[in-house]
């Protein structure tokens, strides 16, 4: 049997288990184990293994994920661990940080695409935020401009509530921070909460009293930016195409101002209607969702469905319950400006019966202010229509 094995043949190439208990005293012993569930009769599986060792020589050093390949004959513990099924096609693989769920993992077999996913599932550590201003901090150096807080009790924070959501939830591109009931006091913020923390004009969502699955949803729904970037394998991707996604409208840019493209005019005429989408998405938080596509970082043929072609760029659609058979659809003709943008929602609005105002319990809180944007709504007597909210742009 080969329940210890070598560390040294860690850094050569993964460790090759071949029964339960040797799963079992791998999860046991690491603290982060990335496993491969595999046949030595299936040629797809074969062809998975020398990617993966490559991946298993980059992180072997001590304390890093600890990659193993289980033979999925031989283990049926770890393979209903895993998830497969005796039709599931090979390989699968899953990552089990301590105190986690496993994770799934369904990308590509290269080392890049395995290291990349390890990398994101790594970083997802809180750390502790200090006061209101170490929070601006925070936001300011965020790759998005978006850190979400646990302001939860020590009981919680120790239970990995906010990680064990984020991982769940493959929501990986946001920071995550914690802190206490003094910083909730100094935001205003209710306590317990988690809020996600930005600094492009929009409240900040609020979610009260979280539990993880509260959490997960709440993360899923909300840890977005302004205007949404959509990449081939990039972030936010599986967040916008969610069945479930609870903002019926959203706004898709379709540009070209990728250092791709060689057409300097071009690529103006896209940053210039990128700029126009961020000034009118404020106004329109909780009733659309901004999205942006760059020609050049997607597959061309999912842009033309929607009737868009590269020379038809900058261009924008409005759809309606996006991926469903009662989508709909409106195209922006003319430049992409602001209130053109905010014409064309509150066409949409009109002609397919759009909502109007952000779902139920779409909270949100303003630092220094304790009530939500939904109360603040409710004080005035109604939600403002379309037409007040691009006043304000």
């Amino acid at each position: 049997m080969l329940l210890s094995l070598p560390c040294l043949a860690a850094r050569k190439r993964a460790l090759r288990l071949e029964s339960d208990a040797q799963v079992k005293s791998m999860l046991h012993e690491h603290d982060r184990l990335m496993m491969l569930l595999h046949s030595p009769f299936d040629p797809d599986s074969q062809l998975a293994i020398p990617p993966f060792d490559a991946a298993a020589r980059a992180w072997g050093a001590a304390g890093n994920v600890t990659l193993a390949t289980v033979r999925a004959d031989l283990a049926p513990g770890a393979r209903k661990m895993l998830g497969a099924k005796p039709e599931t096609h090979l390989p699968v693989y899953g990552l089990k940080i301590r105190g986690i769920a496993l994770i799934s993992y369904r990308g590509g077999w290269s080392e890049k695409s395995v290291s990349a996913f390890l990398r994101a599932q790594t970083a997802v550590r809180p750390v502790a935020a200090r006061s209101a201003a170490h929070v601006d901090e925070l936001v300011r150096t965020s790759a998005h401009g978006l850190v979400a807080i646990g302001l939860l009790p020590e009981a919680d924070q120790r239970s990995q509530l906010l990680e064990q959501a984020a991982h769940a939830e493959g929501v990986l591109d946001t920071p995550l921070a914690h802190g206490g009931r003094a910083l909730a006091d100094e935001l205003g913020a209710p306590y317990p909460c988690v809020l996600i923390a930005r600094n492009d004009g929009r409240a900040w969502p609020l979610l009260r009293a979280p539990t993880v699955d509260g959490a997960r949803a709440f993360l899923r729904d909300r840890a977005l930016p302004l205007v949404v970037p959509q990449r081939t394998d990039g972030p936010f991707r599986d967040q916008l195409l969610h069945h479930a996604y609870p903002v019926a409208l959203q706004v898709l840019l379709f540009h070209r101002a990728s250092p791709h493209s060689i057409d300097a005019d071009a690529r103006d005429a896209s940053a210039a209607a990128l700029e126009e989408a961020a000034a009118a998405a404020p106004a329109l938080d909780g009733v659309a969702t901004f999205v942006e596509y760059d020609f050049y970082d997607n597959d061309p043929s999912m842009v033309q469905t929607y009737g868009v072609f590269e020379g038809d760029l900058p261009a924008l659609v409005v759809v309606l319950r996006r991926g469903t058979m009662d989508e709909k659809r409106w195209r922006l003709r003319g430049r992409v400006e602001r209130r053109a943008i905010a014409a064309l929602v509150a066409q949409a609005q009109k002609e397919g019966g759009a909502p109007t105002t952000p779902p139920p319990r779409w909270a949100t809180l303003r630092p220094g202010e304790a009530e939500t944007q939904r109360a603040a709504i409710d004080a005035r007597g109604g939600a403002r229509t379309l037409e007040e909210l691009s006043e304000d742009i």
